[in-house]
Formats: structure tokens, C-alpha cells, sequence
């Protein structure tokens, strides 16, 4: 009889350690993705707030959210979630500078049966006016015209490890479709053309991110960005990028 009862209290002790074990926290979002649709480069940011639920038994806490770009900002409930309650992760999205289409994901680190859950915004930033100097340069382009607003983009002091961006806007003042196309360029740049195809009357931009920890090298640094509009190469269609690290 003691053996049996001993048997039944091990039996019900490993029932309740189980089940203690079985507890977790449990993060459900009303939706994981958001489409912006089409927003204006000139409003600043798009923000969107996604909300979720702790489904589970103990309180869910967020251990870190990161985004796939420095385009993006998240925030987020620091406090513990409990069991039933709402919690939410804002993200902002910066328009300015990136005309055309996205596609951004954000990581939501938690102490839940998941222990991450991605996010996901999309959207296509339509470009606004830039108002070009008036000594822009000016190219003529069989069918239409290019105004640029430079040609040498000048980042300063660097330090070792520093990153720094720029960019240079362009205008189609013609009448038909401008492709742009990156050429060349060095290692320690990263550049792109917003969008690839600027259409008549519209604003494209060349974005330049300066790596100052993969360039070699010590004092003044100049460097030279190529590029190809409507897939044609010309002594023109370059960009000078220089810096002092």
C-alpha cells in the first residue's frame, strides 16, 4: 500500500513538473505584414504599428527587435507582456532619399514558443520635387535632357570604421524614360541608382555609402564613381567622391 501510494505521489509530482515545464509565452501578431501602397518621398517617414497578443502563461517579454536596414526604426513594449494582454512593435520607415519600391523585414527577438518572429513592411516611395542649382550640369541625351545637380561629392574627415553617405539628384527635363545603370566602382563604396529608370519630369538620385573601414590607405583619398545612362558609357558620366581618413 505505501509502495502505491509513493508510486501515485512520483506520478503526480512528475504530472505537475511537466506541465509547470509545458508553461511559455505565446506571441501572436494581428498581422506580420503591412503594405504602405504608394507614399510621397516628401512626407518623411511612414509608420505603422503592428500589434499582438500573449496567447501563452507567463508574461512574454521582447528581448531585441532589428531591422534589415538603418532605413528603418523599430520600437517596441519594453515592459512584460501578461498572459491575455496586448503589447506592439512600431516601425518607421524614412522615406527621404529612397524614391521607388521596398521591401523591409524587422526581427522580433522573444521568450516565447517562437523565439522570433519576422515582420514585414512594403511600399513604393514616390519622389518628390528637388529644386536643382542653377549651374546644374546639363547633359543632352538623344530624345531627352538630364540636369544633375554635382559631380564631386565631398565626405570630410573620415575616421577608421566610419561610414558616410551622400547622394546626387538627377531630373529627366525630357520627354522619354532615362535608364541609369552603376558602372564602376571601388570596394569600399556602395552606390545605387533610385529608381533604375527615371521617367520624364521625374527625380532619380545616386545614393553613395562611404565604408571607411575596407578603403586602404591614410590622408586625402579621391575616387571615382561610373555610370551608364540608356546603357551608354561617356568620359561625363562620372562622379568624383573624396574624403581624408
Amino acid at each position: 500500500m505505501a509502495t502505491m501510494k509513493k508510486l501515485l505521489m512520483f506520478a503526480m509530482l512528475a504530472l505537475c513538473g511537466a506541465a509547470a515545464y509545458a508553461q511559455s509565452a505565446d506571441m501572436k501578431f494581428e498581422t506580420e505584414k503591412h503594405d504602405f501602397g504608394k507614399i510621397n518621398e516628401t512626407d518623411g517617414e511612414a509608420r505603422v504599428v503592428f500589434k499582438f497578443t500573449n496567447q501563452g502563461d507567463v508574461p512574454l517579454i521582447i528581448q531585441d527587435v532589428q531591422a534589415s536596414c538603418d532605413c528603418t526604426s523599430p520600437d517596441w513594449t519594453q515592459e512584460p507582456v501578461m498572459p491575455g494582454k496586448q503589447g506592439s512593435v512600431t516601425v518607421v520607415y524614412d522615406t527621404k532619399g529612397r524614391p521607388g519600391v521596398f521591401d523591409k523585414t524587422i526581427n522580433v527577438y522573444n521568450n516565447g514558443k517562437t523565439p522570433f518572429v519576422t515582420l514585414r513592411i512594403t511600399g513604393e516611395v514616390i519622389g518628390g520635387l528637388v529644386q536643382l542649382p542653377d549651374n546644374a550640369y546639363v547633359y543632352e541625351i538623344p530624345g531627352t535632357t538630364l540636369r544633375m545637380d554635382t559631380k564631386h561629392i565631398s565626405l570630410g574627415q573620415l575616421s577608421a570604421g566610419q561610414t558616410a553617405s551622400a547622394r546626387v539628384n538627377l531630373i529627366n527635363t525630357g520627354q522619354k524614360d532615362v535608364r541609369i545603370a552603376v558602372d564602376r566602382t571601388p570596394k569600399h563604396l556602395e552606390v545605387m541608382a533610385t529608381p533604375t529608370t527615371i521617367k520624364p519630369g521625374k527625380v532619380g538620385r545616386i545614393n553613395i555609402v562611404y565604408d571607411a573601414s575596407k578603403k586602404e590607405g591614410k590622408g586625402f583619398q579621391a575616387d571615382q564613381i561610373t555610370y551608364t545612362v540608356d546603357s551608354v558609357r561617356n568620359d561625363a558620366f562620372k562622379i568624383a567622391v573624396t574624403a581624408e581618413l
